[in-house]
């Protein structure tokens, strides 16, 4: 792409506005395109799973698409959440057992990297990067999150809000 450019004009009918386009905001643009489009490959990917083993995992839009069940109360249980409790009461010592040729740093990798998928969500919310392992201990963590997908603006207020 060249480093020149592209004058636009017409684009606003209440005046003769001239918009300039640079080659970065051009180069952003496709970024951000390719980045939807990875985004929205991942997203039928995971609904497709989903509906093939039960439709029990739900992708709620209003939480940027986060890998969600619904609980018998009706309220979301982040899925990320549910493989960190999976963690918790898994006996290493028996899945080692069952393949023995897998070390137990490679158990702890294959379960960090199913807790890292079920973290996707459309508007990048890091849940790792925002929260420490003590704040996901909180009983209103899954709360703040919820709140946080739901105000995408207001996500650092929201996460980090200890009141």
């Amino acid at each position: 792409m060249s480093n020149q450019s592209v004058a636009i004009s017409g684009l606003d009918d209440a005046a003769d506005t001239i918009v300039t386009i640079k080659p970065s905001d051009i180069d952003r643009l496709d970024d951000t395109a390719v980045a939807m489009t990875r985004h929205i490959s991942v997203l039928r990917f995971f609904h497709e799973t989903g509906l093939a083993t039960g439709d029990y995992v739900r992708f709620a839009p209003e939480l940027g698409f986060m890998p969600i069940l619904i609980g018998r109360d009706g309220n979301p249980v982040f899925l990320f959440h549910f493989v960190e409790v999976i963690d918790e009461i898994l006996d290493y010592e028996i899945l080692v057992q069952e393949f023995p040729t897998l070390s137990y740093s490679q158990v702890a990798g294959a379960i960090a990297f199913l807790r890292k998928i079920s973290q996707f969500n459309v508007r990048n919310v890091n849940i790792d990067a925002v929260q420490d392992d003590e704040d996901l201990k909180d009983p209103e963590f899954d709360k703040r999150l919820e709140q946080a997908l739901l105000n995408q603006g207001d996500v650092a207020r929201v996460l980090t809000d200890n009141s």
